[in-house]
C-alpha cells in the first residue's frame, strides 16, 4: 500500500467549487481504484473555533480565482490564504491532531494570514490564531469521524 504512487490530473469543463471537486474525486476514486470507504464516528476529545473578544478578520466579498488562491503548506507553519471558518477548522486538524469544529457563526470567506510559529505544537498553533485573528480553540468532549477503507485495487493502465 505504500509503495505505488499515482499522478491523478483532471480537467473540467467548467470551474468546480472545492465540494464540487472533492465529489469528482471521490467518484473518480471509486471507478478507477475501486475505492471503497466508510466512516465511523466515535467519542472524543475536539477543539470548537470560537469567536475571541477581538475577531480580526477581513471580509472578503468574492472568492478569488484558483490561481489567486495561496495556501503555503503546513511544513512552513504559514497560512496565507482566502478562506471560510471551516475550511480554518479543517486545516488546523492535523496540527493539533484532533478534531476542529467551527463554532464562530462566522459565514463568508476571509482574508486570512497566520504567523508561521504554528510548528510549536498544538499550545503555540492556539496562540497563533488568537494572536493573528482573534479567534479562540477550547477544548471540548465531543465526536470524532474517521474514515475506514474496505477495498481499493491497482488501477488499470491508461
Amino acid at each position: 500500500m505504500y509503495d505505488d504512487y499515482y499522478d491523478v490530473a483532471v480537467t473540467t469543463t467548467a470551474p468546480a467549487s472545492l465540494p464540487e471537486q472533492k465529489l469528482m474525486l471521490q467518484k473518480l476514486l471509486e471507478e478507477r481504484f475501486g475505492l471503497v470507504v466508510h466512516r465511523n464516528t466515535y467519542p472524543s476529545p475536539v477543539y470548537f473555533l470560537v469567536r475571541g473578544h477581538e475577531v480580526k478578520l477581513t471580509p472578503v466579498q468574492e472568492a478569488p480565482a484558483p490561481a489567486d488562491f495561496k495556501l503555503l503548506s503546513r511544513s512552513s507553519g504559514r497560512l496565507d490564504a482566502v478562506i471560510s471558518m471551516g475550511e480554518l477548522a479543517d486545516w488546523l486538524y492535523p496540527l493539533l491532531q484532533l478534531p476542529v469544529v467551527d463554532k464562530t457563526g462566522l459565514t463568508g470567506l476571509f482574508d486570512i494570514q497566520i504567523a508561521p510559529n504554528l510548528l510549536g505544537g498544538a499550545e503555540q498553533t492556539i496562540l497563533s490564531i488568537q494572536n493573528s485573528l482573534g479567534l479562540n480553540l477550547e477544548r471540548h468532549q465531543g465526536t470524532a469521524e474517521s474514515l475506514v477503507i474496505e477495498q481499493s485495487t491497482r488501477p488499470q493502465a491508461n
